[in-house]
């Protein structure tokens, strides 16, 4: 048997299957959502990380600025000088401008010597050791004519004192050996024996004496001529 077809129902129902399925989607959409919470963090504990012990480090050696060959070449020319005149000259040294001043003075002026030169340039703005040495017209030309030397000389004396002083005396040491360096009526050479300093030690119970190695120092003492 065969029914009738109406279109009208298959409407209605599909009409109401579209509108059972808009609610249920309506209706989840309104479902409120669930809270979220958040993810309870582990306890972190901090350790405290010890601080690292700064070590000193040991100062850098600095070498000396001029080998002992550079300095014997410098003091070389004057190293035979008296001690009173070699102490001036190294003192002028280290200030070779008011050298290279006094050398022109020296100059311009080749009758003042002695005590008659120095009290002439007594109101000079110079150091008192390059005044002194104004008494002494050659060695003002010596010195005046190389200011390089001179430069060096001073440089030497001002970072290594004792070098100079210890070129001076091997210096003189070598002329009295080969026979360049001899007492005279006019020059007395003096060999001095002097004993090193001993040595600071921990305190102890029992003293034991150290002996002391004598060094030999040639000293030059001659009347100087102005």
């Amino acid at each position: 048997m065969k029914l009738p077809f109406k279109p009208h129902l298959l409407v209605l129902l599909c009409s109401a299957g579209l509108f059972a399925v808009s609610g249920v989607m309506f209706v989840k959409s309104r479902a409120p959502a669930a809270p979220t919470v958040p993810a309870a963090s582990a306890p972190t504990t901090s350790t405290p990380v010890p601080a690292t012990p700064v070590t000193q480090q040991p100062a850098p050696v600095v070498a000396p600025a001029f080998s002992a060959a550079q300095i014997d070449q410098w003091t070389a020319p004057v190293a035979l000088y008296p001690d009173t005149l070699l102490s001036q000259i190294l003192m002028a040294s280290t200030y070779p401008a008011n050298v290279i001043q006094a050398a022109q003075w020296s100059k311009d002026n080749p009758k003042m010597q002695g005590d008659a030169a120095i009290q002439a340039v007594a109101g000079q703005p110079w150091d008192p050791s390059v005044k002194s040495l104004v008494a002494f017209p050659q060695l003002m030309s010596l010195m005046g004519g190389n200011p390089a030397w001179v430069q060096n000389l001073g440089d030497a004396f001002l970072a290594q004192p004792k070098d100079v002083m210890d070129s001076v005396q091997r210096l003189r040491l070598l002329a009295q050996q080969t026979g360049a360096l001899q007492s005279t009526p006019q020059q007395t050479v003096t060999t001095v024996k002097r004993a090193e300093p001993a040595k600071a030690t921990a305190p102890q119970t029992t003293s034991v004496p150290v002996p002391h190695h004598p060094q030999r120092s040639l000293k030059l003492n001659r009347p100087i001529r102005r």
